[in-house]
């Protein structure tokens, strides 16, 4: 019962703001703009859009050529990046510190009643305790490797050989850390020719700061739609940087 009732209490603590009055915590505020900065930066890694710059390498199977490009374009990129708004990170220190409490006065009391001033000094002490493991966790670095959402990217792709310009469109969802999905593509040179393709990406970002390039590194197949007698399907292995503007 007394745990109980030490656990009630120290909700009420938590979401009543009590935690400013506790001795020895920071004022709420100080809270407040750790949440906000890390609502800033969740959102700002999670979208990234801006210019794209590459070079691939494309192999046709069937002729056994081969054959590099350089490719230009706008690409969107959403990352499953965790945003901590006030409500979940309340949720989240609620939850650590009523771990934290049944678990000490378990260990430390044994079953028998632990007196009231020393229960309140317990509490504050496991809620600065808490505080602060919340706060390390919001101004923890991020990964290089953020899970993504959703990429849309359009390129023009210029092939080296036939000296052939191929606008691009591609879009790619999310799946673990790679992004899977489709391509199409239509060729522009002695004849025209349109190509489907697939492409599996994965995305890492190149610094921890919120607005980070980002580096695809790609495999993609494009497959001619007609006149498949006279063009070749192409195995693409290639390379873009996304110039974060946002």
């Amino acid at each position: 019962m007394t745990i109980r009732v030490s656990v009630f209490v120290l909700v009420w603590v938590l979401v009543t703001g009590g935690v400013a009055h506790a001795q020895d915590v920071e004022p709420e505020p100080a809270t407040g703009e750790e949440i906000a900065r890390g609502v800033v930066r969740g959102i700002r890694r999670g979208i990234a859009l801006g210019p794209t710059i590459g070079t691939f390498g494309a192999y046709a199977p069937s002729p056994g050529e081969l054959d590099a490009g350089l490719s230009f374009g706008l690409e969107l990129v959403l990352f499953k990046t965790t945003i901590p708004t006030p409500a979940r990170v309340r949720e989240i220190a609620k939850e650590k510190a009523k771990e934290k409490l049944a678990r000490v006065i378990a260990e430390r009391f044994a079953g028998q009643q632990p007196d009231r001033a020393v229960l309140e000094q317990l509490m504050r002490e496991i809620i600065a305790q808490v505080r602060e493991e919340v706060l390390a966790a919001l101004g923890a670095k991020p990964r290089r490797l953020e899970p993504p959402r959703l990429a849309i990217a359009v390129e023009a792709n210029y092939l080296f050989g036939p000296a052939d310009w191929l606008p691009r469109l591609g879009l790619g969802v999310g799946i673990g850390p790679v992004t899977i999905g489709p391509t199409f593509s239509v060729r522009f040179g002695d004849d025209t020719v349109a190509r489907l393709g697939g492409e599996l990406t994965v995305r890492p970002m190149l610094t921890r700061s919120p607005r980070s390039p980002v580096l695809d590194l790609y495999l993609r197949g494009d497959f001619e739609l007609h006149a498949r007698d006279q063009n070749d399907d192409q195995i693409v292995l290639g390379a873009r940087l996304l110039l974060d503007l946002i």
